[in-house]
Order: structure tokens, then C-alpha cells, then sequence
């Protein structure tokens, strides 16, 4: 009989940052994408949610990408052939903001809509009461055909 072989060494420690571990794959090629745009006015972006380490952080602007939905919606075969994928954008903006709210928003949603997302939900900004934070909240969907 064949002796067993020594249990697996360990895997090295992760190099990423644990939310990019955990997060779905189009909500962080949403935030690479807002990252990468350098749009001015934007200090953070995060996938999923704000650090611990952020969150009492009322002066910065703050970008938190979110996945919404990842569904199939159309078949062929019996197999699905598109995914129809969805992410909420939550924009806060520290109370010391001198950006244009509206000319980041329309920048924010162009960078969007040229990468073949469309919005599909924007309500007007919020003040936060208890902090007095600007908030705007945006949902952008794709169709995605599957491989």
C-alpha cells in the first residue's frame, strides 16, 4: 500500500486587498474603470464598502461601486447566452466639497455610458442629517453576452 502524501503546505498570504478577493468581477472593473479616469473631484473609490479606516472621513469624496444584479436573460440551447448585470453608485461628498456636484455627476455617467453602461435610477442628492453629507446615489446596467 501506498503511503499518503503530506498534506498541501500552506498558501502564501493574499497580496490583494481582501475586499478584491471577495468582490464579483464587473464590479471591479467599474472601479478600476472610475479609478483610472482620474476624475477630479473624487478622492476614494471602493468596491462593496467603505473601509472601516474611511468612514468617519467627512472631507474626502467618497466613490463606493455595489453590485445590484447578475442574472441571465436570454437562452439559447437550454444554456444562457446574455447576463443582464447591474451596480449601484454611491457618491459622498465631504462637507467641505468645492467640486461641481453636477458636472462630476455628468462626468461620472458619461465615463459610464462609454463603456456601455446606461443608468437606469438616479434620484436627486440627499443631505445626510447627522453629518451634513451631500449623497448621490446611481444604478448603471449592461447586457453582457456570456462566453
Amino acid at each position: 500500500m501506498k503511503p499518503l502524501s503530506p498534506l498541501k503546505k500552506p498558501r502564501p498570504p493574499l497580496t490583494t486587498r481582501s475586499w478584491e478577493v471577495v468582490s464579483i468581477s464587473y464590479v471591479m472593473d467599474c472601479v478600476r474603470m472610475v479609478q483610472t479616469a482620474k476624475l477630479d473631484g473624487i478622492d476614494f473609490v471602493f468596491p462593496r464598502a467603505i473601509p472601516s479606516k474611511y468612514q468617519d472621513d467627512l472631507e474626502s469624496n467618497i466613490v463606493c461601486i455595489t453590485e445590484i444584479r447578475d442574472l441571465p436573460v436570454s437562452y439559447g440551447s437550454d444554456r444562457s447566452t446574455k447576463k443582464l448585470q447591474a451596480v449601484g453608485v454611491n457618491v459622498y461628498y465631504g462637507s467641505g466639497n468645492t467640486v461641481n456636484t453636477e458636472d462630476l455627476e455628468d462626468q461620472l455617467t458619461g465615463l459610464f455610458e462609454a463603456h456601455k453602461w446606461y443608468c437606469i435610477y438616479s434620484p436627486g442628492s440627499t443631505l445626510d442629517p447627522d453629518t451634513n453629507q451631500l449623497t448621490k446615489i446611481f444604478q448603471f446596467q449592461r447586457t453582457k453576452r456570456k462566453l
